[in-house]
Formats: structure tokens, sequence, C-alpha cells
């Protein structure tokens, strides 16, 4: 299993998020903007953080 996917299962199951983790075919965008339509509108401010920030700590380690 890709390590960036591995990643996003574990944290999204340490979270208990009950969403699925990006496919190997989604886009960041398209899995993003599919998957926060299962939050409410006040969570969706959380998942955005979560998100944005995974992805920048993924960047970095790569580029480490």
């Amino acid at each position: 299993m890709c390590i960036c996917k591995r990643v996003w299962y574990l944290g999204l199951q340490e979270l208990n998020i009950q969403i699925r983790a990006p496919e190997p075919q989604d886009t960041l965008m398209v899995w993003w903007l599919r998957a926060r339509g299962h939050f409410r509108r006040a969570e969706r401010r959380a998942f955005d953080t979560l998100v944005i920030i995974t992805t920048w700590t993924l960047w970095k380690q790569r580029n480490a």
C-alpha cells in the first residue's frame, strides 16, 4: 500500500471519520470535495483543516 494512502487510511480511522480514503484514480481535489459533502456545514472547516495539514505534512516529508 502506498505510504500516502496508508497515512490517509490510518488518520481517518484513528479519528473515527467514516469516509473512504482517497482512491488511486482520485485527484486530491475531487476526493476532498466529495468527502467534505459528508459533513455538516459546521464540521467542514475542521475537515478542511485536517486535509490541508495532512497534505502539507506529506509534502514536507516527501521533500525532506
